[in-house]
């Protein structure tokens, strides 16, 4: 019985994904990591964005409040100082003079207040008086064409009679006066400026807005108060360039942008150095309008501009512009005088996160350094574990793919992994064990090697004395013994053993009445389950007697059996596998190991269906047989003219096939034939002739030339007897007429009835096969056939369907009409329906008469040799190609496929004459050689055949010499058929005895 590897359930496309142990349990071990590792780092750059925006809230608050500070710090000494100064009694002075005895504490002011870039004192009466900071201020030193080293400078305006009179004094930081000079200016009124007139009618100070200062064009605002005196007003500018400045100092990343702007979106101040506002020349009357937040060329402060409006001033937003996202901080900045001014301070959330991003990246680093130092310890550990595991699933790899030959040796020390090798170790060699059994139970094909090797090998697994196997036969509805053996007593029946065993069959059904406990192995096939006896001599259950006997057991020692039925593929019981006394390790007798007792049942499972298979395929053997033997015999018994030939053959070409396999020298010394090919050549053999089935028997028997259905030479032989007739009843007639008798007319009518006589004679001789019908003999025959009779009758009439449609060939004559004695007419040509070979897939290349048959009556008599014509005789030749197309579908199994060629080719020739195929030597097999010997040889020698004489061996042999001589069989196989023996064999088992004449050998040997 085979085994095939079980194929897997899904196709590669569909399977599932496997993966190692180690590779597994590293990547559990991995993904926790990573997902732990995951969650931590985005709980911590969460937690640290979280806490990054709300510094970032505070951040910005401090922003605020710091430059609330700043602005503070910016407005209240400035403030202050104008206060002071506004009591100051120098500065009410008339003359420069005396407004210079203020310079030291006004300079004073400055050094310790560096924003304000100057004070000054405006009077009533148009003039002027302003100390101005010089040191690092560029665009003052710039403005006023200060000398080198300058400090401070002095601006003042007095009116002489109406005129005004400028004067600039240069300072340095001690004060000395370094250059005098007048001013350009002089025509400067501070009557006309803003915050001249806003304070010129207060009491209290006041503060301008932001406008452009006319000596120096620079953009700043004014601090101012009327004197105490009255006589002016005091005020301080202070420059905006700071006010920015300040901002740029507070910007927290790159990118921070703050602005300082008014109620009405103006700006003040912007921290951006190259986004600071417009600046007129010096000393121009040009005005100058702070630009808005949305006239701004920054689309960071154009969205902010956007987000605001007269309601909403303040607050917190997140806008996106410039491809970023920004937070953004609005608050109003309070003031002295009242109109509050706002903050708003952008931040880029990217650069506001980006030490967040940069620990997280950094987390992630060092998480994946982590990680490959765990993956790394993981899969140390996990291989170590999975080794024995691997180790294992190797052996499972080698159990697949049936590599059963070196044991396991995994081992663990694991307890559950080193069970797990330990079982896999004796599930190997059990199953090694059973594939050798079954492996030699599908390769045997005797029968009763097959019983043999079925005991011998249950009872090397299980440790077994001996056994039997018993066979269920269904027509007596009994269990056989088909061999028994037992080690202990040597006794062996069956099997190869040629010895019958000589034990009474147990019958299946119980007989009534009889004992009163079951025989043991009746109930066995009954239950169809496996029954296992510890002890046979206490057993109380089943009868016992039948085994006892068979194995000479009278009591006394322990006895142990087991009874396995056998179980075929359709579950009937087919026979039982009986074992007798298991041994123990020491030798004992001991019951069967119920571990075991499963393999035993599989060896039984697998011994009954082999035993099925063996007995099927023999009675499918046997069928085939039958059949074929039931086909010869049909064409044996179809004519006497080959009575016998399809069961002689096989026997001629079983001999020459035996002597050619027990050559040992010669061109046969390495022909051999298998067992299958021995049955290829006996099927062959018998079926050589079965196309002959097909051919009609008129053919076939046909011993005359004018013979279809019946001999026709009885029907031609009735025209002869017209013409008789004809010949008396004219010369009756003339006697009838009274006409006197004339001698000469008696000669005549004797003349005529002798001619009729002679011709009929010739005709009938003509008409035997044996006759050679030369060139005088066919012109007899046309002579003969011209003769006419009359025929009056129809002879259309009484036909069946293809006859008459043969006769309507030609146009029906009218009644009486002349008819030839001998006639070639239309009506005898039968047609044929199609090609003969059809589509000729076997090559056949025989010559094809015209017409499938010819029965016209001068062309069969005038057939040269024989009764048959050449459509006739390759009706007789189509046999074989009938052979080889009803052979040709049949399904023959692989050891069969050659019976068509064997069969098929026995009218073939090695010099390519042959038919159905014109086969050349080097085309035709040894077989298929010997199959034309056997048949010539058989036809040559037959007896039984109607149409001929039977030729003696020598006979025989002489012909079928000269047909080697020819090139027509093989000259090797007819020397061998004559040294052999064969000839001679065959001649006294089935030749009458005065064909057996004697015979030299080396008259027909080759070279003689």
């Amino acid at each position: 019985m085979s085994h095939n590897t079980p194929k897997s359930d899904v196709s590669d496309g569909g399977a599932r994904r496997r993966f190692p142990l180690y590779l597994t349990l590293a990547g559990v071990f991995v993904t926790l990591f990573v997902i732990f590792g995951l969650v931590l780092i985005g709980f911590f750059h969460s937690g640290s964005k979280r806490i990054e925006l709300l510094g970032a809230d505070d951040l910005m608050d401090r922003i605020g409040r710091h430059m609330q500070t700043s602005i503070g710090e910016l407005y209240l000494p400035v403030q202050g100082l104008v206060d002071i100064a506004s009591k100051s009694a120098p500065l009410e002075g008339a003359t420069l003079e005396e407004r210079l005895a203020a310079l030291g504490s006004l300079t004073e002011a400055l050094r310790l207040n560096p924003h304000m870039s100057s004070i000054f004192v405006g009077y009533d009466d148009g003039e002027f008086f302003l100390i101005r900071s010089v040191g690092d201020r560029r665009v003052a030193a710039t403005t006023l064409d200060a000398p080198p080293g300058t400090r401070f400078a002095v601006q003042s305006i007095e009116r002489e009679r109406g005129e005004a009179v400028g004067t600039l004094l240069f300072y340095d930081h001690a004060l000395g006066l370094i250059d005098s000079r007048p001013l350009e200016t002089a025509d400067f009124d501070p009557r006309g400026r803003d915050w001249y007139r806003l304070a010129a009618d207060r009491s209290n100070q006041v503060t301008t807005g932001f406008y452009i200062f006319f000596t120096t064009g620079e953009v700043g605002l004014t601090f101012a108060r009327r004197l105490a005196g009255g006589g002016g007003v005091v005020g301080a500018d202070l420059a905006l360039a700071d006010l920015s400045a300040g901002l740029a100092r507070q910007r927290v990343t790159d990118g921070t942008k703050i602005a300082i702007f008014d109620s009405s979106a103006r700006i003040i101040a912007l921290s951006t150095p190259e986004m600071r506002v417009p600046v007129r020349a010096p000393h121009s009357e040009e005005t100058v309008t702070m630009p808005r937040l949305s006239e701004l060329d920054d689309p960071v402060y154009r969205e902010l501009a956007a987000l605001l409006d007269e309601e909403v001033r303040s607050g917190r937003f997140q806008l996106e512009a410039a491809d970023r996202t920004w937070l953004a901080s609005v608050s109003a900045v309070p003031t002295r005088r009242g109109s509050d001014i706002y903050l708003a301070t952008l931040i880029p959330r990217d650069e506001l996160l980006a030490a967040v991003d940069r620990v997280r990246n950094q987390s992630v680093l060092i998480s994946l350094a982590l990680l490959l130092v765990a993956v790394g310890i993981v899969l140390w550990v996990s291989g170590n574990l999975s080794s024995a595991l691997r180790a294992l699933a190797r052996e499972a790899g080698q159990i697949r793919r049936f590599k059963l030959a070196r044991p396991v040796e995994a081992r663990s020390r694991i307890a559950e992994v080193d069970d797990l090798a330990t079982t896999m170790a004796v599930m190997k060699s059990s199953l090694q064990q059973f594939f050798e059994i079954s492996k030699a139970l599908s390769a045997e094909k005797d029968y009763r090697k097959l019983l043999e090797m079925i005991l011998r090998e249950a009872c090397k697994v299980a440790h077994a004395d001996g056994g039997a196997i018993l066979i269920t036969n269904d027509e007596d509805d009994a269990l056989e013994i088909a061999i028994l053996e037992d080690t202990t007593t040597g006794a062996h029946f069956g099997g190869t053993s040629g010895v019958e065993p000589p034990f009474a069959a147990v019958p299946l059904e119980a007989e009534p009445g009889g004992i009163m406990h079951p025989d043991l192995d009746a109930e066995t096939a009954r239950r169809g389950e496996t029954i296992r006896i510890d002890d046979l001599v206490e057993s109380r259950k089943f009868d016992i007697s039948a085994v006892c006997e068979r194995y000479g057991w009278d009591g006394g020692a322990k006895k142990t059996l087991l009874n396995v039925p056998l179980t075929d593929q359709k579950g009937e019981i087919v026979g039982i596998l009986q074992l007798v006394n298991a041994r123990s390790v020491a030798g004992e007798v001991a019951a069967f190991d119920p571990e075991v007792v499963p393999s035993i049942e599989a060896v039984g499972s697998d011994a009954a269906v082999a035993l099925d298979l063996r007995r099927m395929l023999q009675a499918q053997k046997d069928l085939l047989d039958a059949v074929i033997l039931m086909v010869a015999g049909a064409v044996d018994a179809k004519s006497p003219y080959t009575h016998g030939h399809c069961q002689r053959v096989p026997e001629i070409a079983r001999q020459l096939a035996e002597a050619a396999h027990n050559a040992n020298e010669g061109p046969f010394a390495d022909f051999s034939l298998t067992d299958d090919e021995w049955y290829e050549l006996h099927l062959a053999s018998w079926l050589h002739d079965c196309g002959k089935l097909t051919t009609p028997e008129y053919v076939v028997d046909k011993a005359t030339r004018l013979e279809t259905i019946s001999n026709r030479l009885h029907e031609v032989r009735t025209r002869f007897e017209v013409l008789w007739r004809d010949a008396e009843i004219e010369y009756l007639k003339a006697l009838a007429e009274g006409r006197p008798e004339d001698p000469e007319a008696r000669d005549r009518l004797e003349r005529r009835l002798d001619e009729i006589r002679r011709d009929f004679e010739l005709i009938a001789e003509c008409n035997s096969g044996e006759t050679q019908m030369n060139d005088a003999r066919i012109e007899r025959v046309r002579g003969i056939a011209a003769q006419t009779w009359m025929r009056h009758l129809d002879d259309r009439i009484g036909l069946s369907h293809d006859e008459l449609k043969r006769k309507r060939r030609t146009a029906d004559p009218d009644l009486p009409v002349a008819e030839p004695l001998l006639a070639d007419k239309v009506e005898h040509l039968v047609l044929r329906d199609g090609p003969p070979f059809g589509d000729n897939p076997h090559g056949f290349t025989m010559d094809v008469p015209e017409h499938l048959y010819n029965h016209g009556e001068i062309y069969n008599l005038c057939t040269p040799r024989g009764t048959l014509t050449p459509e006739e005789r390759f009706k007789i030749n189509e046999h074989i190609v009938e052979t080889i197309n009803m052979l040709g579908r049949l399904p023959f199994p692989k050891e069969l496929r050659r019976v068509p060629e064997w069969a098929g080719n026995h009218h073939e020739k090695l010099d390519g004459t042959g038919y159905p195929r014109r086969l050349r030597a080097d085309d035709l097999s040894v077989l298929a050689r010997i199959m034309a010997v056997a048949d010539i040889f058989e036809a040559l020698t037959a007896s039984d055949r109607p149409y001929k004489p039977p030729k003696k061996l020598s006979t025989s042999l002489r012909i079928m010499s000269s047909f080697r001589d020819d090139g027509h069989i093989c000259p090797d196989l007819f020397d061998l058929f004559l040294t052999s023996g064969a000839f001679r064999t065959y001649g006294e088992q089935h030749l009458q005895p005065e064909q057996v004449d004697e015979v030299d050998i080396s008259d027909f040997l080759r070279g003689s």
